[in-house]
């Protein structure tokens, strides 16, 4: 969680930029946006920025950087050499030029919102095209037009920008802006009144600044941490309320499906599931799970992964990422095809574990760090506005060492089935926390109990127990296990009785949100 006065050369960023703002005749504000030249938001409009270099461990060395590059080696201060090092000293706090500096915490991306003159900003107009007709450096070339837009128009457009159900933005995001026209690149030349759009990564890092949302103040009262759902009153979350769980009847355990080599596109599944983990640049062998607690069916209250129910003639990796995709609401990936990518690629998807007596199919995937970030920093806001189900109603981190353990310790009873409950320990996410990107998450651990389903359908996996392999080494079909009825009416029901002991340790934890 960020505290007051945390230090931008800390901040574990991604990307940084700087959003160029004068003042014409005394009068109006305007912004020079610049338009993108490649990639998957070509044409779209932006400020001027990218990604964070290897080696680099400032926020104002990215940005200076690549507004150096993206302006074609235009924008600087004007009263010194043109050089990268003069911008960089130029929208440095210290030389007082920068209006502020807004973090977004989702996107891990820094924005230098930087004042500079009529003139110098002139001086880049005139010359861009120029320039970049001679340049050679594809770095000089990622971008192809430039733009004015009212500052005043800039903060309406993205404050107000719509969202989906799930706080997606919904595209395109036009604004009216005045081009700067290669033909006549002066103010007298503008082809103006035009239509943009503006592209959405540019909108999502700067539209909590623009609406005036609550931030968390860094070391200088010009640097502002945002978050989306972010605020200084925290959301509280409606308490659960007990419900007895109902213990399965056993069932005579089946053996795995299938020869050597069979293939999960002529398997029989009803239902595909996702088991997401990743893991920080501080420490990339330490990989996390993230589950999430259950609202409904027979063990509402425990927690297990993401699930989707096979529909028509779907495969295992569409109803999978389809399943993941509703119940984060959207936030697991920037789209429901992203989140099948994952599912197919060999370096992504280290298991592929078949439940044959109950036909689940489970992919245990590695999910880009920032993917799951999401999740965590906007699931619980994203769940109060939805009128959707909610089938999800809070969300975990897990190391893989304490899923592993708690499986490994799951006891079966002389026919084979499990025995239920299966604790584990994890550090549950709140939803007055706040997620430091690309930082490997800290917190209280809270004994928290496995769906008996998750359990059953995983265990044998991480047992380490024989198995059919399937068409490729990472496909694994096991038999399953059954859920052991309840011992005896005469003695107590154990699952009923550690029932009140997790409600009481998760409503504990819930309550220390307020």
């Amino acid at each position: 969680m960020f505290q007051q006065g945390t230090a931008l050369k800390s901040y574990s960023y991604s990307g940084a930029s700087v959003l160029p703002i004068t003042t014409w005749d005394g009068k109006t504000d305007w912004a020079l946006l610049s338009q993108e030249a490649d990639g998957r938001d070509k044409d779209s409009w932006d400020d001027f920025g990218g990604s964070r270099d290897q080696g680099e461990k400032h926020p104002l060395v990215t940005a200076a950087r690549e507004a150096w590059e993206e302006s074609v080696n235009l924008l600087t201060d004007p009263l010194k050499k043109f050089t990268e090092k003069s911008l960089r000293d130029y929208i440095d706090l210290k030389a007082g030029n920068t209006k502020d500096i807004v973090i977004s915490v989702d996107k891990a991306m820094v924005t230098y919102i930087t004042n500079f003159g009529p003139d110098a900003l002139e001086q880049v107009t005139k010359n861009f095209y120029q320039s970049l007709a001679k340049a050679t450096s594809r770095h000089l070339k990622e971008k192809k037009a430039l733009a004015w837009v009212k500052y005043d128009d800039l903060k309406n457009v993205i404050a107000n920008a719509p969202r989906n159900q799930q706080g997606a933005l919904i595209t395109p995001i036009k604004i009216t802006a005045n081009i700067v026209n290669p033909s006549n690149p002066s103010r007298g030349g503008q082809i103006k009144n035009q239509s943009i759009s503006l592209r959405p990564v540019f909108v999502s890092k700067l539209q909590e600044y623009f609406k005036g949302s609550d931030y968390v103040e860094g070391a200088d009262p010009k640097i502002k941490f945002y978050q989306r759902g972010y605020s200084r009153q925290p959301v509280v979350t409606p308490p659960i309320k007990p419900t007895k769980p109902i213990v399965l009847p056993p069932v005579t355990p089946s053996k795995p499906v299938g020869k050597p080599g069979f293939t999960l596109a002529d398997y029989p599944y009803q239902q595909a599931s996702i088991l997401p983990f990743t893991s920080w640049p501080d420490n990339e062998n330490q990989k996390h799970f993230l589950l999430s607690q259950d609202t409904t069916g027979d063990y509402s209250g425990t927690w297990s992964d993401f699930t989707g129910t096979k529909s028509g003639t779907n495969t295992a990796f569409t109803t999978a990422a389809t399943g993941a995709w509703n119940q984060t609401f959207g936030l697991i990936a920037d789209s429901q095809n992203d989140i099948e990518k994952l599912l197919v690629s060999s370096n992504r998807t280290e298991n592929i574990v078949v439940s044959s007596n109950k036909q689940i199919v489970t992919f245990i995937t590695q999910f880009y760090t920032r993917f799951l970030e999401n999740v965590a920093s906007q699931f619980y806001s994203t769940l109060l506005k939805t009128t959707g189900p909610r089938l999800k109603k809070a969300i975990a981190w897990v190391k893989y060492e304490e899923l592993e353990k708690a499986m490994n310790d799951a006891q079966l009873n002389t026919g084979g089935e499990l025995i239920t409950p299966v604790p584990v320990q994890a550090i549950i996410i709140k939803s007055t926390d706040v997620i430091i990107p690309r930082q490997e998450p800290k917190g209280n651990y809270t004994q928290i109990y496995l769906n008996p389903a998750f359990v059953s359908k995983l265990v044998q996996f991480f047992k380490g127990l024989p198995y059919t392999p399937g068409e490729s080494s990472n496909i694994m079909f096991f038999s399953g296990l059954n859920i052991a009825a309840p011992i005896s009416k005469t003695k107590p029901n154990v699952m009923s009785i550690t029932s009140l002991n997790f409600l009481t340790s998760t409503l504990n934890a819930l309550s220390s949100r307020k």
